[in-house]
């Protein structure tokens, strides 16, 4: 998240993301049931604080169909300050030829980057020096789960989540006053998308028996 912002009490959540995308091997038990997994992608996130935002979204993926060292993770955080809703943050997260691109300045990620998100999907602009990254998400209700996120004063936010979303990301360059399409990456059925809503939408037919605590330290 923007250095600025690490330190300050708003917004209340914290979060980072020590990897980004790389690739697990080992295995897996759930419920006595045990998973092998080889070289299967995957990253590592942690938030934290005494309270979540007011809402989300969030989305990783790094199973790209045309380049397998890609790497999308981003997140749209939105809260509130004396009770009046504050301009999203919008961060943004790529790797492509081994490089990496941090959309993630205070002022990229307020007034540079944009998001436009509901139940169904997520589309975003980062900007990234001369690289500007446009992205799709598309999200199917009867494959997402519902996850209740639990503050510690008992407030709750209705996380809906998919692992089998769609994924489009257009990479194009500026140059001699306009943008340039440099490379399209696609990765069907095998992203994550996340947003917290107000209430349950009825379309998740899937409800996860457990809470997720966010616990302050």
């Amino acid at each position: 998240m923007p250095a600025p912002l690490r330190h300050l009490p708003i917004p209340p959540t914290k979060f980072v993301s020590a990897n980004c995308g790389g690739r697990l091997s080992g295995f897996i038990d759930v419920a006595g049931q045990r998973y092998d997994v080889t070289g299967a992608p995957a990253m590592q996130s942690h938030f934290w604080g005494p309270k979540n935002v007011v809402g989300w979204s969030w989305g990783h993926c790094s199973n790209f169909r045309e380049d397998p060292g890609f790497v999308f993770d981003g997140v749209v955080a939105v809260d509130k300050l004396a009770g009046m809703t504050m301009k999203p943050l919008s961060i943004f997260f790529f790797r492509m030829d081994g490089v990496t691109y941090e959309c993630n300045g205070l002022i990229t990620a307020l007034l540079r980057n944009s998001s436009e998100r509901g139940l169904e999907g997520w589309r975003f602009t980062a900007h990234a020096g001369d690289l500007v990254f446009r992205g799709e998400v598309v999200a199917r209700p009867e494959e997402m789960n519902l996850w209740i996120h639990e503050d510690p004063d008992g407030a709750t936010r209705n996380g809906h989540i998919t692992c089998t979303a769609d994924y489009r990301i257009d990479v194009l360059c500026r140059e001699n006053g306009g943008l340039r399409l440099i490379r399209t990456v696609t990765a069907p059925r095998t992203g994550i998308y996340e947003i917290t809503l107000p209430a349950p939408d009825p379309r998740v037919a899937h409800r996860h028996p457990t809470h997720l605590i966010a616990v302050s330290s």
